[in-house]
């Protein structure tokens, strides 16, 4: 069986990040994908966080229609946190394994939405230093406090780069053999941005707060 991991972890700094996600700032952070031809099941996601324990939070899948997700959820987690909220963490959602539509575009996320109830804080996510470190997607966000109504209802917000994530992907069900990963090398990238680029600074990318 063959597989792929897409993967910005690898060409992010280790600290560039935005804030703040949690209770009672923004809810909802996330990365749209596109789905590699031949290689429709989505096996795992993650994504480089650096949370206070007191936070719960769930992974999520939904197709993605251009400025929001569509239909219902194809994955939902169960509740977590991160271990130690000092330092980043690279917190994998496992799917089971979901078929999605190749070349279709879906967005993977977390939210603390459904777990508001005694839990509190909020904190960082890793973001890269290029607005298309990874062309087939892009980081987004949504300030819907506890209703996740609006996660299909209102459109999403863009953040500049791509979060630090990973999603493996392979051809069918079962164990996949070794991955490959997919990288976009920085010397390649650094044409195609410098013009349009807007610098991501290791201080506070963005303070979405709660409508």
């Amino acid at each position: 069986m063959s597989a792929v991991t897409i993967d910005t972890v690898a060409l992010w700094d280790g600290s560039s990040f935005i804030e703040s996600f949690g209770i009672p700032d923004t809810q909802t952070y996330g990365q749209t994908v596109t789905v590699p031809l031949g290689l429709p099941v989505l096996q795992s996601f993650s994504f480089e966080m650096q949370l206070p324990t007191t936070l719960a939070f769930r992974g999520e899948v939904y197709a993605w229609d251009g400025t929001r997700a569509a239909g219902p959820n194809l994955f939902e987690s169960g509740v977590t946190s991160t271990t130690d909220g000092s330092v980043f963490q690279l917190i994998t959602f496992n799917t089971g394994g979901i078929t999605l539509v190749p070349g279709g575009v879906y967005v993977l996320f977390a939210s603390s939405s459904r777990d508001n109830s005694g839990h509190s804080g909020g904190g960082m996510w890793g973001v890269t230093q290029f607005d298309d470190t990874y062309a087939g997607g892009t980081a987004v966000y949504i300030n819907n406090g506890s209703d996740t109504t609006r996660w299909t209802s209102e459109d999403w917000a863009g953040v500049p780069g791509d979060l630090a994530f990973q999603a493996t992907f392979v051809s069918g069900s079962g164990v996949p053999e070794p991955s490959t990963t997919l990288l976009l090398a920085s010397a390649l990238i650094g044409l195609s941005v410098a013009s349009r680029r807007r610098p991501v600074c290791r201080a506070t990318k963005h303070r979405p707060q709660q409508r």
